[in-house]
């Protein structure tokens, strides 16, 4: 088996009795901060945007975690969490310091980037997933503020025009607004040769007001999150999934504890049994991750 798909394997299998000794994941937040605000994302709500809110990783921090991640035996980062990791003025540094790693993947806006940065991320990331949302000006400005479409495709075509071992994959968010430009997103990625997928909106205090028609849980799925990875903040305060954006469930704190503490601290066991057990407690009993939930539309 290669070594991706043995990555793959155990991260996919990752759940109650299946704990690994270390976590098969880490996501490291280098930028809490974005230069855009679009309207299905906190960062377009003024509590977001305030610079008492934002930061940015200290870079010493990520190369800690970096060397920490090797020791210990984890398999794959990510170099973001809730803001642009083309923000951190050290980002090639980083993801150089962590090749040898089995998957590093990048979320990114693409507004930031330049040839030089489109070299690096092809050749030292192995997966660039690129915001796109919309397939026309209209419908991607609309959404996506602070950004303009012939910047995001001049610097998506370029980022397509260079070689390198990542796979670039477009990521449309399906929600009201540009779910009648899905066959054209697809087409657009098309006659780029790059692959694109589509997401459903997940609801982060909007109320519903992006979502597609009317969805209502009618029942649960494990979330394996708390048993695949660590999330770091900026601040070196880490978390047991993705969806904590408002720092909702911390469960520890770099570098006073070293990751392995705290995959095994009592935080991070508690959040485990909440995500077995969603509706015995804060904070997984009122998650918003669409992968936590059976769906049906009303």
């Amino acid at each position: 088996m290669k070594v991706y798909d043995k990555y793959r394997t155990a991260f996919d299998a990752a759940g109650p009795g299946n704990l690994t000794a270390a976590p098969v994941h880490v996501d490291i937040e280098l930028a809490k901060k974005c230069n855009l605000a679009c309207i299905m994302c906190p960062y377009g709500s003024p509590e977001w945007i305030s610079e008492a809110t934002q930061g940015m990783m200290a870079t010493d921090m990520a190369l800690a975690l970096v060397d920490e991640m090797k020791v210990i035996g984890v398999l794959a980062m990510k170099p973001n969490f809730r803001g642009e990791p083309l923000l951190h003025r050290d980002l090639e540094r980083i993801l150089h310091a962590a090749q040898g790693m089995t998957d590093i993947r990048i979320n990114t806006n693409l507004i930031g980037l330049t040839m030089p940065r489109a070299y690096a991320l092809r050749n030292l990331c192995d997966l660039i997933i690129v915001s796109m949302d919309g397939a026309s000006r209209e419908t991607y400005e609309a959404i996506r503020a602070g950004a303009t479409w012939d910047r995001f495709t001049d610097n998506l075509r370029m980022l397509a025009s260079v070689p390198g071992k990542a796979v670039i994959q477009t990521q449309m968010v399906v929600q009201r607004d540009n779910a009648h430009e899905t066959v054209e997103f697809l087409q657009f990625a098309a006659d780029l040769g790059i692959e694109a997928v589509t997401k459903d909106v997940m609801d982060r205090g909007q109320d519903g007001a992006l979502l597609l028609g009317n969805r209502r849980a009618v029942g649960r799925r494990l979330c394996q999150q708390p048993f695949q990875r660590i999330v770091v903040g900026y601040d070196g305060v880490t978390y047991g999934c993705c969806s904590n954006w408002s720092d909702e469930y911390p469960t520890g704190r770099y570098p006073d504890e070293s990751l392995l503490e705290i995959w095994q601290n009592t935080r991070t066991r508690e959040l485990r049994r909440m995500a077995e057990h969603p509706e015995s407690g804060f904070p997984c009993r009122g998650c918003t991750v669409g992968t936590s939930y059976e769906w049906e539309q009303t």
